[in-house]
């Protein structure tokens, strides 16, 4: 696509954005709409709060009062899902263009101080899209499309400083050279614009400069779901890419759903020169394939000119994560662990749940066990004791700081098809963080941790984890279990008695 058709693009779709976000409001009952602006109070609670990025519900783009803009919502809805990675900047760039409508005076001095400072990290995320896609699904066809992807976090690295956008000095010349931005490794100016100068090589990069942009990187590892897994074949996963607000929002074993796009990275390697390549990642580059990217041969270089291999890989870039159960935020905020130390706070409306079923005539202990997995007759007495196993109790600390476990572990014994894998597999999916395993094919490195080797992290030694430590704070469900062999058994009675 022509540059020019781009840029037009842009501004078209940062202008009905705009007016979208200012115009906006939501449907009463008798058909009327509110006063308010849904997204201006939105943009409200991001400043007092100091957030950075506004988070848009795709439905809304159609629900809008015909009336009130100036565009064709379902025109601006597919350019958004169809083109993301190619408006994502002018979307961006109509979030600090929003918060200057707000009128508030005791907010302006805010927005003015983060507009100066951080006005590149302002964005918006979408989510909940009617439908999406699993890992196994994700082609060529779907790069740069805003799509929604589901599965389960086993590996997140530490979150790491990323140079976006740099501000070099020249150390010949003492030139300042700004908006060299990062293309997947650190860049250096081409050339010192200073005439006499020529300096190619010798840069310093100016930290503390107003127009260097840092942010926050951190990648997830996400593996398919359980149920998504074909008969007899091995789940995948992919490399998700979040920045900023998006990172820490999860943890190995959460079950997630992460809307974003998926994009195309070159081999970083392939892009350093051989001074800078420590020599494991050398005697990698000198083999026509390697195995680290699947063995694929990539591009062959013409050697006469002086070119090398480049291999590409998937990743996604992830925009908004949230908790994929039943017990999800869907955008509602960041998702409560009921089993951490922190206070947990009831909504009004779980109040009035909680409320309703304590008035209930019949004993309400009945009532709510009779919820655990509605779909098995019967079993009342199993479906308490499961229901004790998740609500727990209060852990304790004695004076000499001996910790004493609050929860229990039940073992389901019966005759062959009476539910007893049917109560465990609907375990496994109703909690956020929950595993299922099968006791036969299990082994103790496979429910404790491994050691591993990261060929992504210059072969470093990584933990593994296993099917414990991905249903930390959790329930870890193994079926058949008197099958396992004694030593597997007793690698997990550590973890049963103290749960550490």
């Amino acid at each position: 696509m022509d540059a020019a058709v781009k840029s037009q693009i842009g501004q078209r779709v940062q202008r009905y954005f705009l007016e979208f976000l200012e115009n906006f409001r939501l449907k009463n009952d008798d058909g009327t709409y509110e006063t308010e602006s849904y997204y201006l109070a939105q943009a409200k609670t991001m400043v007092l709060e100091g957030k950075k990025t506004l988070y848009v519900k795709i439905p809304h783009l159609e629900q809008i009062d015909p009336t009130s803009i100036s565009f064709e919502p379902p025109v601006l809805r597919d350019v958004i899902e169809n083109k993301y990675m190619m408006v994502r900047d002018a979307l961006n760039a109509a979030v600090p263009q929003l918060l200057e409508k707000l009128e508030e005076p005791e907010l302006q001095d805010a927005i003015r101080k983060a507009r100066e400072t951080d006005e590149l990290k302002f964005s918006a995320a979408f989510y909940e899209l009617p439908t999406y896609s699993g890992i196994r699904d994700l082609r060529a066809d779907k790069l740069g499309r805003l799509v929604t992807i589901c599965g389960t976090v086993t590996r997140t690295t530490e979150v790491k400083p990323e140079l976006l956008v740099g501000t070099f000095q020249c150390n010949e010349c003492n030139r300042e050279v700004s908006g060299v931005v990062q293309q997947f490794k650190f860049t250096h100016p081409t050339l010192c614009p200073t005439r006499s100068c020529g300096n190619r090589t010798n840069w310093t990069l100016l930290t503390e400069a107003k127009t260097t942009r840092w942010g926050d990187w951190q990648r997830l590892r996400l593996q398919e779901s359980e149920n998504e897994v074909p008969a007899g074949a091995m789940p995948r996963s992919m490399d998700v890419i979040v920045r900023d607000e998006c990172t820490e929002r999860c943890k190995p074993g959460d079950k997630v759903l992460i809307s974003g796009s998926l994009i195309v990275v070159p081999d970083v390697p392939s892009l350093m020169n051989p001074s800078e390549l420590k020599q494991q990642v050398k005697r990698s580059l000198n083999t026509r394939s390697d195995s680290a990217y699947g063995g694929g041969e990539g591009v062959r270089g013409l050697k006469g000119l002086g070119n090398r291999d480049l291999t590409y890989k998937m990743a996604f870039f992830g925009t908004f994560i949230d908790e994929n159960s039943d017990w999800g935020s869907r955008g509602a905020g960041q998702g409560e662990n009921v089993r951490s130390d922190d206070k947990m706070y009831l909504s009004q409306a779980d109040k009035e749940k909680f409320q309703k079923i304590s008035n209930h005539k019949s004993d309400c202990f009945d009532v709510v066990a009779r919820c655990i997995a509605p779909q098995i007759h019967g079993h009342l007495e199993v479906k308490k004791g499961i229901l004790l196993m998740l609500v727990g109790a209060l852990g304790k600390r004695t004076q000499e700081g001996i910790k004493l476990r609050g929860d229990i572990n039940v073992c389901l014994l019966g005759d062959p098809a009476t539910a007893k894998s049917a109560l465990l597999k609907w375990t496994s999916t109703f909690l956020p963080r929950a595993v299922f395993a099968s006791g036969k094919t299990s082994t103790a490195a496979g429910l404790t941790a491994s050691v591993t080797r990261d060929m992504d992290l210059d072969g470093e030694r990584v933990i593994q984890p296993g099917a414990l430590m991905l249903a930390d704070n959790g329930i870890c469900c193994i079926d058949e279990f008197e099958r396992m062999d004694a030593k597997d058994q007793t690698a997990i009675h550590e973890a049963m008695e103290q749960q550490t």
